[in-house]
């Protein structure tokens, strides 16, 4: 049964590159996870944008604010980020 889990293989080569340079973008590469290296590097993006915006910290106590690898669904029901309202709202 193990062997159905997903790994970080199964994410392209270049969203793990792209998420890799964010990270770095914002001088927090050395708190990459695996976690964080899945979502989709606009929506990381746009994460960190809007908790940068929200005086909202990405690194607390040493350490990768959890919000960032929450999932989008604990994003929105726990902490009320809707990263799908966030996009929509700066693409117009």
């Amino acid at each position: 049964m193990h062997l159905l889990t997903p790994t970080i293989f199964s994410i392209t080569i270049k969203n793990i590159e792209n998420n890799i340079l964010l990270f770095e973008e914002y001088n927090i590469s050395r708190f990459i996870t695996t976690t964080s290296l899945r979502r989709n590097v606009n929506e990381q993006s746009l994460l960190f944008n809007y908790l940068i915006e929200n005086n909202i910290n990405l690194v607390i106590d040493g350490k990768l604010n959890p919000i960032i690898n929450c999932t989008k669904k604990v994003l929105k029901e726990k902490y009320g980020i809707d990263i799908e309202k966030i996009s929509k709202g700066k693409s117009k």
